[in-house]
């Protein structure tokens, strides 16, 4: 697939959402109360919830949340998984 033909399909589907659904960068960052250049940072990784339309980058709002939720109970278990393991050295 082309990336113009990607393009034309990520509109169609951006079209269909509501305005408000759709986030800029900067309104992500406001959104989440983080840096700017950390959301521009976070479009690049492949599980964060973003789209390149030519030159802009768009995150659907919905996404974003449940990217968001998801992310902590990752980090929770990390942390989880850490303690018992120093537990387990201790003991």
């Amino acid at each position: 697939m082309e990336a113009i033909e990607i393009k034309e399909i990520l509109r169609e589907i951006l079209g269909e959402v509501k305005n408000d659904s759709v986030l800029s960068p900067e309104q992500a960052s406001e959104f989440l109360g983080i840096n700017l250049n950390k959301i521009y940072e976070l479009c690049h990784a492949d599980d964060f919830p973003s789209a390149r339309i030519g030159r802009k980058w768009v995150i659907i709002k919905d996404e974003l949340i449940r990217w968001v939720l998801e992310e902590g109970k990752r980090q929770k278990q990390e942390e989880r998984a850490l303690t018992a393991q120093l537990f387990r050295r201790s003991g």
